[in-house]
């Protein structure tokens, strides 16, 4: 008699597969259920975690590609928020699904995931604010957890079924994705200049907000001068008004 764990291992082979496996002797009507119930919802699930990419691929292929990845992924979450997750590490290192994908699908597909990764972030970024200064200047500017620079080829912030870009229309895109206050997602896209002052923040050697001014300005080889100044801080109190910069540490806190 095959043990427990044999016969947990045959159903849930049947359950991804119904094709190849069914080895329990169970009605297939019965099997059936399972087997719809679990792709039914990863079909859900996955169309509603990137509505943009299921407009634009046909039903055929998101169907297949769910199919592949219940067949072939062994997930290393077991968190049912982060099946979206999942599914776009599948697509991305599998040979599986091979057919005629834009080549800016992943691109898309991971713009639109990290909207729900940094909502399932768990820092309190209310509490943390609380605690901090908002002399983001002579402070140390504290950056929250769920504000994250992206780099992409394409503008995917632009991509619809409507406007679908080609090879010719790639155009480098810096896009910071960051919670809120009020905890909903904002999306910026930023200048290089501000990508960089974002890339100073993150430097732990970086002792204030006007250190990480003067490094960007030797980075850039220009003179920091008033006018420079005067622009940096804005920018500073820009990522604190959206929640990008959660506030300062300095020498009260």
């Amino acid at each position: 008699m095959p043990s427990f764990r044999n016969i947990q291992q045959q159903f849930t082979a049947a359950v991804r597969n119904p094709n190849d496996h069914n080895t329990l002797g169970i009605e297939p009507r019965r099997m059936s259920v399972y087997q719809e119930l679990v792709f039914n919802n990863l079909i859900n699930f996955t169309r509603s975690a990137f509505p943009v990419a299921c407009s634009i691929m046909s039903s055929d292929w998101w169907q297949h590609a769910v199919r592949q990845f219940l067949i072939h992924h062994r997930s290393q979450s077991p968190y049912f928020n982060e099946i979206a997750a999942e599914f776009l590490s599948f697509l991305r290192e599998s040979d599986a699904v091979t057919t005629t994908e834009p080549d800016f699908l992943l691109e898309l597909m991971h713009y639109e995931w990290v909207e729900l990764a940094l909502d399932n972030i768990p820092q309190d970024t209310l509490a943390v604010r609380q605690q901090l200064s908002d002399d983001l200047v002579n402070g140390k500017p504290v950056l929250s957890d769920a504000a994250w620079l992206l780099s992409y080829e394409y503008p995917v912030h632009e991509i619809s079924i409507e406007r679908q870009p080609t090879l010719q229309e790639k155009k480098d895109t810096l896009v910071l994705v960051y919670r809120k206050p009020d905890l909903s997602i904002g999306f910026r896209l930023m200048t290089p200049i501000f990508g960089l002052l974002w890339q100073q923040l993150q430097q732990k050697d970086i002792s204030s907000g006007q250190d990480a001014i003067e490094q960007l300005a030797m980075q850039l080889g220009i003179n920091a001068d008033t006018s420079f100044h005067h622009h940096a801080q804005q920018a500073l109190q820009e990522l604190f008004e959206w929640g990008a910069i959660l506030g300062a540490h300095n020498e009260r806190t």
